[in-house]
């Protein structure tokens, strides 16, 4: 008798058999019993990771994380994260950073969703900025899986570049200085 297969393992499996449909992908991917490491090799690549943790399926990049249930969603948010249609938001306050999110794109441009907290996103006081102190959201963007076509028939409202990466894509990382926090707004006020 086998034993059945985590949630984890199940997500592994299929994101291996996509990695294997694109050898010529610049990326170096290892697997374990019950993780799958994909390491762009591409400067301003940052690497993509699922693991079991705890009966489900973890996606990790740029400490931005997220549980999974269901072995499709964890491997649809990593193979998203390799391409310009998924990235990753870092936003610091004085150089720390307080929250991360993964943003999609989509017809209305880009949607924050799924973010974490590593300051409490209800306490007003430790997001008011003090002194010469600022905001800065950093951007993380890559494309290592030729995914355009798959893109536009999820997505077909959504505007592309000629290119076929959202207008105004840069890949790598780029960072923008602001007065205020986005983070705090992301609350999902009916989450338990």
């Amino acid at each position: 008798m086998s034993e059945e297969r985590s949630i984890a393992q199940l997500a592994i499996d299929a994101l291996v058999r996509l990695l294997e449909r694109h050898p010529e992908a610049p990326v170096q991917w290892t697997r374990t019993e019950s993780s799958l490491e994909i390491a762009p090799t591409v400067e301003g690549g940052f690497t993509v990771s699922v693991y079991d943790e705890a009966g489900e399926a973890m996606v990790a990049a740029n400490r931005w994380h997220s549980h999974y249930d269901d072995p499709a969603q964890a491997a649809y948010c990593a193979v998203w994260l390799l391409t310009p249609f998924y990235r990753i938001v870092q936003e610091l306050k004085a150089g720390v950073l307080v929250a991360t999110w993964l943003e999609r794109y989509g017809p209305d441009g880009w949607e924050p969703m799924e973010p974490v907290y590593f300051l409490n996103p209800a306490d007003k006081p430790s997001w008011t900025l003090q002194g010469d102190e600022r905001f800065v959201r950093a951007y993380h963007t890559q494309s290592v899986l030729p995914m355009a076509e798959a893109f536009r028939r999820a997505v077909p409202d959504a505007e592309l570049a000629p290119d076929g990466m959202p207008p105004g894509t840069v890949l790598g990382r780029f960072a923008v200085e602001a007065e205020s926090a986005v983070a705090p707004g992301l609350v999902d006020e009916e989450a338990p």
